[in-house]
């Protein structure tokens, strides 16, 4: 246990992910010892080998802090949880199938170290290869140009004030917790955002068995849209506009090879888009829509030779 508040908290919240939490930990475990950093692991009542793995670590390492929820309480409690019970000026809110670096975590401590901001956001190399280190002091401008890329609790690194003065029930079950008190903080405060997307995570590449892809369009097309135009007045109609719509064009996500790939793991159907259209096409361009009809159109068995032959051809 450190005995004095850490600079940095890697918080990390975990539920029913024994493969990926033994590998991010065994990650983390080699670089952050004997540095002012501290693990802090919210299990929420995994009923896998998670427990035991986390268990392990924790007797190990000093300055692992684990904890078990006696129920599943839920996403969105679980990351409020994690990062109210870490105790670094900044909270790092990790996916459990994430890890960092030697390097980009020593980046990391400089910038921690140095700096007093109110919120750090790293890159991740395919995301954001064209992007340049910026600092943000308007919240409009921060909207419209990363909003997208906020929805991505792996690359948020709160400075304590953020979380203390947060509240996080006002943006449960919107699916991005991590992202409203960002913006609803901003909106009252005068605060500051450095981006860093040179500061990059890595992912572990590791086949998850609750993903959201079944849920996409629910997710990334109806939830984000109510989710962002419910956001303080603050911000103005046309900087949510923006940011509802970079998601899907800077994440690729409804692309014409991301379409091909949601519709094999069960995330388009006709049904589906038929369910959440009105959402679809206030949170996508007119040219992914066409091509999300069309492809929902296609059998799965042809998509997947379409796919081989692609493949095939860039061999």
């Amino acid at each position: 246990m450190i005995e004095n508040n850490p600079i940095l908290s890697i918080c990390i919240p975990t539920y029913n992910r024994e493969n990926s939490i033994k590998q991010t930990l065994e990650k983390l475990c080699a670089i952050v010892n004997n540095k002012d950093i501290e693990i802090v692991i919210s299990d929420n009542c995994s009923t896998d080998n998670t427990k035991s793995i986390c268990n392990f670590f924790s007797n190990k390492f000093d300055n692992i802090v684990y904890y078990c929820q006696k129920e599943n309480i839920g996403p969105d409690k679980n990351f409020e949880f994690v990062l109210t019970h870490a105790k670094g000026k900044y909270r790092w809110l990790l996916g459990d199938g994430l890890f960092i670096d030697k390097i980009n975590l020593s980046l990391l401590l400089n910038y921690v170290v140095s700096e007093d901001v109110d919120l750090i956001v790293l890159g991740e190399k395919e995301r954001n290869s064209s992007d340049k280190e910026k600092i943000y002091y308007d919240g409009n401008e921060l909207l419209k140009e990363i909003g997208w890329h906020l929805t991505w609790i792996s690359v948020l690194v709160f400075n304590e004030r953020v979380i203390n003065n947060s509240d996080f029930k006002r943006y449960y079950e919107s699916n991005f917790i991590q992202t409203g008190i960002i913006f609803e903080y901003f909106s009252i405060n005068k605060g500051v955002v450095h981006f860093i997307p040179n500061i990059c995570i890595s992912n572990l590449y590791i086949k998850k068995t609750n993903g959201w892809q079944s849920k996409v369009l629910e997710i990334f097309c109806q939830k984000w849209f109510l989710f962002v135009f419910s956001l303080p007045l603050f911000y103005t109609y046309e900087s949510k506009k923006v940011c509802v719509y970079s998601h899907g064009i800077k994440t690729k996500l409804f692309s014409i090879r991301g379409l091909i790939r949601l519709k094999l793991q069960g995330g388009i159907s006709l049904k589906s888009i038929r369910e959440n259209w009105f959402f679809i096409k206030n949170s996508i361009t007119k040219k992914s829509c066409f091509f999300m009809l069309i492809i929902s159109l296609v059998p799965c068995f042809i998509l997947r030779f379409l796919l081989r032959i692609k493949k095939c051809i860039n061999v």
